[in-house]
Order: structure tokens, then C-alpha cells, then sequence
């Protein structure tokens, strides 16, 4: 009795196949779904990526402008602490050396004006009495006098003022070499900023290429679970088109073997 035997096999095969092929359908769909979710949280943490690259950029460009500022802002100091360095320089020449001589010059040469002024101050007072009136509220000797008391002290207090200023200098000096430090200290950071911006750019144009390949790469994983799917498919009709086959074969066989009794 070979005919009932092969039809058991054929119905076994033909509920197998379509179990397997239902199996093989939602198994298939699991698997893409998952790839798909997979794909999709990679494409937002690409997403994510580039975002905090731009935030970074941005910042970046921000800090680079700031640097900017204090490059200029410095070299505008430097170039000031120079100039009045150099104003000190002249001021303590100025104050300390040519004035202070010029004076004393001025009061070696007192003397002789005192004496000069009062030859002047007795010819002035005798021709008032020819009617040339002559009546200085501070005879021209006496207002000698007292111009060369007020200059004695000046040479020294001149000198001392000079002493206080050149003190100045070394601070000026020193802080136009802070502020050169600081320029080529700031140019040097500036530069980092600058190679960390080109970075940052390298950055997203991988995260750009990276997105368009995920995107690339999903389409192409719709395609692929559609074409698996009519694998499954075909595979379990042509399963069930077997079996049905093996089953109807059987009922054949059992049919001539009934005859044949």
C-alpha cells in the first residue's frame, strides 16, 4: 500500500512547505527590520554627528575672530608701549640733560644781567629828571634777582624728575615684550584653531559621505527584503506545488492499487 503512504508524505510535505515558507516570510521580514532599524539609528547618529561638527565649527570660527581681535588689539599695545618708551626715552634727555643745562647756563650768565639791568635801571631813572618818566613797580635788577633765585633749584628738581621717569622705561619695555609674547603666544593658539577647524571639516564631509552611503544602502536593503521575500516565496510555492504534486500522485497510485485488488 505505497499509494496512501506517499499521499501522508504529500499533505506532511505540503503543510510543511507552507509552515516553512510562512516561517521563511516573517523571519525574513524580522531580519530586514531589524537591518532597517539598525540603518535608521546609524543615519540619526550621523545626523547627530554633523550637527555637533557645525555647533563646533561654528564655535570654532567664533574663537578664531576672538584671537583675531587680540592679535591686532596686542599688536596695537606693542606698538604703543614702543612709541612711549621711546617718548620716555626723550622725555628723561630732555628733562634730565638739555633743560637742566640750559638753565644753568642762563643763571652763569645772571651776573651779568643783574649788572646790566641795573646799569639800565640808574640811566632810565636819570632821564626822569629831564621829564622822561622811568617808575618800574620791580626795578629790571631786582626782577633778575629773583627770576635766578627761582631757577637755582630747577637744574636738581629737573634731574630728579628725570631719575623718576627713566625708572618708567624698563616697565614699558617690559611690557612691550608681554604684550609681544602674548601676540606670538595667541598667533600660535590661532594656528591650532585654524587646524582644528580643517579637521572639523574633514570631519563632516566623512559624516556626509558616511550619511549618503547609509541612505545608498537602505534603498538598496528595501530592494534586497523585496527580493528575498519572492525567494521565500517562489521557494515554498514550488514546495507546495511539489508536495501537492507527491499528494495527488499518492491518491493515483491508491486509486490503480484499489483496482488492481
Amino acid at each position: 500500500m505505497r499509494g496512501p503512504l506517499i499521499s501522508r508524505i504529500g499533505a506532511a510535505g505540503l503543510v510543511g512547505a507552507v509552515l516553512i515558507t510562512a516561517i521563511g516570510w516573517f523571519i525574513v521580514g524580522d531580519l530586514f527590520s531589524k537591518l532597517d532599524s539598525s540603518l535608521d539609528l546609524t543615519a540619526d547618529s550621523l545626523s547627530t554627528v554633523s550637527e555637533t561638527l557645525d555647533v563646533a565649527g561654528e564655535t570654532l570660527d567664533t574663537l578664531g575672530l576672538a584671537f583675531d581681535n587680540v592679535v591686532t588689539a596686542s599688536g596695537h599695545a606693542s606698538a604703543s608701549s614702543a612709541t612711549v618708551t621711546e617718548a620716555l626715552a626723550q622725555t628723561v634727555a630732555v628733562v634730565g640733560s638739555d633743560l637742566p643745562a640750559s638753565i644753568e647756563s642762563i643763571r652763569t650768565a645772571m651776573p651779568g644781567l643783574i649788572e646790566a639791568a641795573r646799569v639800565i635801571d640808574s640811566t632810565l631813572s636819570g632821564l626822569a629828571l629831564i621829564g622822561v618818566p622811568y617808575d618800574p613797580d620791580v626795578p629790571l635788577d631786582e626782577a633778575f634777582t629773583d627770576l635766578d633765585r627761582q631757577l637755582e633749584p630747577l637744574p636738581e628738581t629737573l634731574r630728579a624728575n628725570a631719575r623718576v621717569i627713566a625708572g618708567l622705561i624698563p616697565e614699558a619695555q617690559g611690557f612691550q615684550q608681554q604684550t609681544e609674547e602674548l601676540t606670538v603666544q595667541v598667533e600660535e593658539i590661532r594656528r591650532n584653531v585654524d587646524s582644528a577647524r580643517r579637521l572639523i571639516d574633514e570631519y563632516r564631509e566623512q559624516a556626509a559621505s558616511a550619511g549618503g552611503l547609509v541612505s545608498d544602502t537602505n534603498a538598496d536593503l528595501d530592494r534586497s527584503a523585496l527580493l528575498v521575500r519572492l525567494l521565500v516565496v517562489g521557494a515554498g510555492a514550488l514546495a507546495v506545488a511539489a508536495m501537492g504534486g507527491l499528494f495527488v500522485s499518492g491518491k493515483a497510485i491508491t486509486a490503480l492499487e484499489s483496482l488492481e485488488r
